[in-house]
């Protein structure tokens, strides 16, 4: 049976638009390694209908795009679709990426206890800048680039066979990357205003659970 990989897209505003994106790129990599995917789109992403795949499927990978808090992801319209304290064991033998600020705060520790293999996100708000110029093309954001290419780098990573720690550290050296290249003399003027932000997201990105757990 191939690996199951499984995304929530509310994608209903700016902020997730830029996420589904810039993670089409990430879906098709994982389709081209015969990874089975499955993709909640908008109003396919609530909580009944969640629970409902999460309870029948049981996917390898997980991955959130929503918004959040230290107890809760939230789906379409940000309704509650985990929530700490409610369905978290859902996640159970699953890692889990949540791009969904604050989320690994207490959301993350709570899934790892009730069985998750690991849970990968942000202890505190998950921030990038964008090109207002270029929201109609998020892909041609230069701006926006410079932060959720290290965020993809990690479910990459992990799609190429690496474990958890050494995808997190992927992610973490290509946040590092794009920081040091703005601190370079190539950064165009004006980009330095990116680095607080980006040193920000690299420092909040923590997992929780089993560092030596593959997908």
């Amino acid at each position: 049976m191939p690996n199951t990989l499984f995304f929530t897209f509310p994608n209903d505003d700016l902020t997730l638009s830029y996420l589904y994106s810039y993670e089409k790129e990430v879906v098709r990599f994982a389709q081209q390694r015969g990874v089975s995917v499955t993709e909640f789109k908008r109003e396919k992403a609530t909580r009944k209908v969640v629970e409902k795949f999460l309870k029948a499927k049981n996917p390898d990978l997980v991955v959130f795009n929503g918004h959040g808090d230290e107890n809760t992801v939230t789906g379409y319209r940000q309704e509650p679709i985990i929530i700490r304290g409610e369905n978290e064991s859902l996640l159970d033998s699953s890692i889990v990426y949540s791009i969904s600020c604050s989320s690994a705060k207490r959301l993350g520790p709570s899934a790892v206890e009730k069985g998750a293999k690991a849970f990968i996100g942000y202890s505190d708000d998950f921030v990038f800048l964008f090109d207002k110029n270029r929201t109609a093309t998020p892909l041609k954001d230069e701006i926006a680039k410079n932060f959720l290419e290290p965020s993809n780098a990690l479910v990459v990573s992990l799609l190429k066979g690496n474990n958890i720690q050494e995808s997190f550290d992927s992610s973490q050296k290509s946040f590092q990357k794009k920081i040091d290249r703005l601190l370079s003399s190539e950064a165009m003027p004006g980009t330095e205003s990116l680095i607080a932000f980006l040193v920000w997201d690299k420092i909040v990105q923590v997992f929780h659970g089993d560092g030596n757990a593959s997908f």
